[in-house]
């Protein structure tokens, strides 16, 4: 969301061979406005991540993360251990929701895996270049 906010502010447009998922938000970021993002924002752990030395972590770090309105959505690269909070009322993610908000959790894993599997067939392609 920075990089379209900082290009309106200085005027420039977007170049045509760029690509990025951000969205427009300067009047938040200058303290002017209350809005958030419309579209849902997406997160990949670093590649190596998983396999850091983390005493008491060991294996329970998702592999994906993805946030859409007012919930977060945690899953391994496969969408299996999903992990759902709602962080209008859960700021702490203390609760997981996944089991008793069932459906919402299929769909949030279902857009996540398959924004994992564009940017991973993207990534492929352009190694390829």
């Amino acid at each position: 969301d920075l990089v379209p906010s900082l290009m309106h502010l200085v005027g420039a447009t977007k170049p045509t061979v760029v690509g990025y998922d951000g969205e427009e938000l300067l009047g938040t970021l200058l303290g002017k406005e209350e809005s958030s993002r419309k579209e849902p924002i997406f997160f990949e752990r670093p590649v190596g991540f998983k396999k850091m030395p983390m005493p008491g972590f060991e294996n329970q770090l998702p592999d994906l993360a993805m946030r859409s309105c007012k919930w977060k959505l945690l899953c391994d690269y496969d969408g299996s251990r999903p992990q759902l909070y709602d962080l209008d009322t859960d700021p702490g993610e203390a609760n997981n929701l996944a089991e008793k908000h069932a459906e919402k959790t299929r769909q949030l894993v279902r857009q996540v895996t398959a924004w994992h599997r564009a940017i991973s067939s993207k990534e492929a392609l352009e190694a390829h270049d």
